[in-house]
């Protein structure tokens, strides 16, 4: 299982092709939510956290520039499946569980 926002079409094809090698199945959770707040989380994260300095060097100066700059990960091909989620108004515990319910779902489906 994936669940992570940085992983885009370079990484995803490598964790594709090592999987399978592996013989193993791969499932990406694909996290969305309402932009504005996924941008304050940014700027708390950049602001307030114990962040590795490579992370602090994002010139995204406006909540339009971060929306573009999701936009062009959103919107870019497809490697694996995306489960989409949508996280908006939700909490860690919620987001876990609606993780934990779409793998539930996509087991019973056979995917």
């Amino acid at each position: 299982v994936i669940l992570e926002a940085n992983f885009h079409k370079d990484e995803l094809e490598k964790v594709k092709q090592l999987c399978e090698f592996n013989n193993s199945k791969v499932v990406l959770l694909y996290l969305t939510g309402d932009i504005e707040v996924l941008y304050d989380r940014f700027l708390y994260r950049e602001m307030y956290k114990n962040r590795h300095p490579v992370h602090l060097t994002h010139p995204l100066r406006d909540v339009k520039e971060f929306e573009e700059y999701v936009s062009r990960w959103r919107n870019e091909e497809s490697v694996l499946t995306r489960n989409y989620i949508d996280v908006s108004g939700c909490d860690r515990d919620v987001v876990f569980a609606k993780a934990l319910e779409t793998l539930k779902a996509l087991e019973e489906k056979g995917s």
